[in-house]
């Protein structure tokens, strides 16, 4: 699970000048990992990001919180079959679930310490732009005739338009 992905992380880290592929997929880098290691694990996915496609779905709110974009997805039941609902949260109801992923329920302490993360990574306050460059740990300030240069093809809107956390 999470060494294998963290393996394909730092490999990525190092050889991003030298390959083209475009989007990366980290599923469960942060399995059995937190507190300042998911720090870490969350500034090399951002720095990844300045020249790849980043999607990431994690559970820990200190990788959460660095995420340029961030997809709330829920697992649900209805007439006996499962399904997901995905959702791009961003201002108050990004604060808001980075503040349960941290204590599993909104407190005020846990609202303290969510704000306390996006601040820290740059994101309070920053809702995500969806028409510059959807899919997460997008480089910001990015105009889209940037982005293309970039070679990071744009995806479609409704399928992945942001970054969170099947975390």
């Amino acid at each position: 699970g999470g060494e294998l992905s963290r393996l394909m992380l730092a490999l990525k880290s190092i050889f991003a000048e030298y390959d083209s592929i475009p989007v990366l997929i980290f599923d469960e880098v942060d399995a059995g990992i937190g507190g300042k290691t998911a720090e870490r694990v969350g500034e090399k996915l951002k720095k990844l990001s300045a020249k790849r496609q980043v999607l990431c779905a994690t559970h820990l709110p200190q990788i959460a919180s660095m995420g340029d974009f961030h997809l709330k997805v829920d697992k649900k039941r209805k007439n006996g079959r499962t399904y997901i609902e995905v959702t791009e949260i961003s201002g108050d109801d990004r604060l808001s679930e980075i503040a349960r992923m941290l204590s599993g329920t909104i407190t005020e302490a846990s609202l303290k310490h969510a704000k306390e993360l996006l601040n820290n990574s740059g994101r309070l306050g920053k809702d995500s732009n969806p028409g510059l460059h959807p899919g997460g740990f997008a480089a910001e300030n990015k105009s889209p005739e940037q982005v293309k240069q970039t070679g990071i093809p744009e995806m479609n809107k409704g399928v992945f338009n942001g970054w969170q956390g099947f975390f």
